[in-house]
C-alpha cells in the first residue's frame, strides 16, 4: 500500500517516497467540474446517494460507492445521531457547506482529540497498471464551523486490498510509505484544488483519503472562530478523481475533435478501406439495447473492416469510446459506456489486434449525437465510436 501526503501550499514541491517521486501542486482557485469520463473513481462528487435520514443537525446521506473505513469510538460529526450503514462522514446537500461544484460534498473529521478519524474509501473501476502515470485531484475546504484546529497534512492511500483503520493506529500502514515534507495549512474557507501525480506499483484497487500521520508527526494550528471545544479538525472534500494520464489527454483530444467545426462523427461505410487520423468514426450498424454492453445484432462486418485496416497498418493505435442514452444515473451510465467500449475492443483483439494498440474509455451520456427526446433518438446515442490516433 502506498500513501501520498499532500503539501499545503508550496507550489511544485517534490516529495520522494521510496523509489517514486510525487509532484504536489496546490492551485488557489475554485475548481470547476472534473470531466469524469476517464475518472477511475465512481461518484467523484458524491452526487449519487442511496438513502437519507433526517436528524438533528441536517440531512445525512450514504453516497454510492463510498464508505468510512474507520471504526472510531463515536460517529464523528453526527454523534448521538443515527448511524447509517456504518458511514460516519456526513454528506451535505444544499446547506451552509457549499460544494465546490454540483450539489454535494463530503465532510470528514481528520482529527478528533486524538481518538477518532474519518477515512473515506472507494473501489477503483479497474486496477492501476504497473509503471503507468496517474493524475490524482480533489477539492478541499477547511470547515471552521466544525473545527477548532487546522492540520498540516492530508494523505491518500492506494492499496490492492481494502484497508480498515479501526481507532486509527499505524497497524497495517508502513511508516516507510509515508511521504514527508514541511507542510503549511489551508485555513481559509475557500475551496482549494489539489493536483498530484502518481506512478503505479501495479494492482492498486482501492483509494482511501484521510489523515494517516501519527500524533507526533502532524502539526496543528488553532483556528477557532466559533469557539468550538476540544481539538477537532474537519475538512470538506469534493470532486475526487484518479485518471490515467495518457487516457486523460486522449479524452481531451477527443473532446476537441468532437467540438470542432467538422461533422462530429462519420459512419463507417461497408466498403471503407482508409481511415483518417484525428477523425471520429462510429459503428453505425451496431445496435445496443438499453442497459446492454454488447451489440444486440450479430453483424460484425464493420468491426472486421476496422480490424483489416489495423492489421495492415501496424503502427496505428485507436481510442474506442462508448456512449449511453440519458436513461439511468450517471454512475451506471459511466460503467455501461466503458463496458460497450471494452466489448468492441474484445472483438478487435479476437481478430488479431494487440490490446496495447487499443485504448478504451466511456463517456456516459455526455456526448449525445441527438437530443434524448424519443426512443429512436436514444437508440442513436447508444453507440460506440473509434478515433484513429496520429
Amino acid at each position: 500500500m502506498h500513501i501520498l501526503s499532500v503539501n499545503f501550499p508550496e507550489i511544485g514541491k517534490t516529495l520522494v517516497m521510496n523509489r517514486f517521486v510525487f509532484i504536489i501542486v496546490l492551485f488557489f482557485a475554485t475548481s470547476g467540474r472534473i470531466l469524469s469520463a476517464q475518472n477511475l473513481l465512481p461518484n467523484p462528487g458524491f452526487e449519487a446517494y442511496d438513502s437519507s435520514i433526517v436528524s438533528t443537525g441536517g440531512w445525512h446521506f450514504q453516497p454510492k460507492s463510498w464508505k468510512n473505513v474507520s471504526g472510531g469510538r463515536y460517529p464523528p460529526y453526527i454523534r448521538n445521531e443515527s448511524r447509517f450503514n456504518g458511514l460516519y462522514a456526513k454528506l451535505q446537500i444544499l446547506n451552509e457547506y457549499k460544494s465546490a461544484s454540483g450539489r454535494a460534498c463530503m465532510l470528514m473529521y481528520l482529527y478528533t482529540d486524538g481518538l477518532s478519524r474519518d477515512f473515506l474509501s472507494t473501489h477503483l473501476a479497474e486496477p492501476l497498471v504497473k509503471g503507468n502515470s496517474y493524475h490524482i485531484e480533489f477539492d478541499i475546504r477547511y470547515c471552521p464551523e466544525q473545527s477548532s484546529y487546522a492540520l498540516d497534512r492530508i494523505g491518500i492511500l492506494l492499496s490492492a486490498k481494502e484497508t480498515m483503520l479501526m481507532n486509527f493506529s499505524q497497524h497495517g500502514v508502513s511508516a516507510s510509505t509515508l511521504a514527508t515534507g514541511l507542510l503549511s495549512e489551508v485555513v481559509d474557507t475557500l475551496w482549494h484544488h489539489v493536483s498530484l501525480n502518481y506512478r503505479a506499483w501495479g494492482g492498486e484497487q482501492y483509494l482511501t483519503i484521510g489523515n494517516f500521520s501519527p500524533e507526533n508527526a502532524m502539526q496543528k494550528k488553532k483556528v477557532n472562530p466559533y469557539n468550538r471545544p476540544g481539538v477537532v479538525s474537519c475538512y470538506a472534500f469534493d470532486n475526487i478523481s484518479i485518471m490515467n494520464a495518457e487516457t486523460d489527454s486522449l479524452v481531451k483530444y477527443y473532446k476537441r475533435v468532437y467540438d470542432g467545426d467538422t461533422p462530429k462523427t462519420s459512419a463507417i461505410a461497408p466498403d471503407q478501406t482508409l481511415f483518417e487520423a484525428g477523425k471520429i468514426y462510429r459503428f453505425g450498424n451496431l445496435l445496443f439495447d438499453k442497459a446492454r454492453p454488447c451489440p444486440a445484432n450479430s453483424s460484425t462486418q464493420i468491426v472486421n473492416i476496422v480490424c483489416q485496416y489495423l492489421l495492415s497498418n501496424e503502427n496505428e493505435r485507436i481510442l474506442i469510446v462508448g456512449h449511453t442514452d440519458s436513461d439511468s444515473d450517471e454512475i451506471d451510465n459511466m460503467k455501461l459506456s466503458r463496458q460497450r467500449a471494452v466489448c468492441i475492443a474484445d472483438l478487435l483483439e479476437s481478430c488479431g489486434i494487440p490490446r496495447n494498440r487499443i485504448i478504451t474509455v466511456g463517456l456516459s451520456e455526455d456526448f449525445p449525437l441527438v437530443a434524448n427526446v424519443s426512443d429512436d433518438a436514444k437508440a442513436q446515442n447508444r453507440r460506440v465510436e473509434i478515433l484513429f490516433l496520429k
